[in-house]
């Protein structure tokens, strides 16, 4: 079996144009988007339902976030990362590795509107794979706070040896 390697950590500070960004801009370029999508219902949460967005649509996604631990991880999951990986290079598809993979999930749980839809829900939520894999679609008409993130997120990759890999805050 072949050692799993650790993959760099996103630099806290970086260039681009005589512009310097920070890890928090790229974090709060996210979570802005996120929030937008999410009340507007852009968001695809487990790896089934991303995969179905990836397949049909990838033109559609504005970023794929994809949690990854600091644990040790087993061969099956590192396969997974890598084929998600893979398929987003070869699509051309961002890819945004995010190491808070229990902070990621809390924000992107869907609030219910009553106590009812908060039990349904909660079950839809664990039955589908949090960790594995979010995608943010485009909408109708291109958010600021999407356009945003892809900049920021850009300008972080050509920086970095691999894809960039950030830590939420608690």
């Amino acid at each position: 079996m072949l050692p799993l390697m650790e993959e760099p950590v996103f630099p806290k500070l970086y260039v681009n144009h005589s512009l310097l960004y920070r890890e928090a801009d790229l974090i709060n370029a996210l979570l802005r988007s996120l929030k937008i999508a999410q009340n507007e219902y852009r968001i695809r949460v487990g790896f089934n339902n991303a995969m179905k967005i990836l397949e049909l649509d990838p033109s559609s996604v504005v970023m794929c976030i994809l949690p990854v631990g600091t644990d040790k991880k087993d061969p099956l999951s590192h396969l997974q990362v890598m084929l998600i990986e893979a398929y987003c290079t070869e699509n051309g598809i961002r890819l945004l590795k995010v190491v808070s993979s229990d902070e990621l999930s809390h924000i992107v749980k869907p609030l219910p509107e009553t106590d009812d839809e908060a039990d349904d829900m909660e079950d839809d939520f664990m039955d589908d794979d949090c960790s594995s894999l979010i995608v943010i679609q485009n909408s109708h008409h291109m958010h600021n706070a999407d356009y945003e993130l892809q900049k920021i997120y850009d300008c972080a990759s050509l920086h970095c040896s691999a894809r960039p890999i950030i830590h939420l805050p608690s």
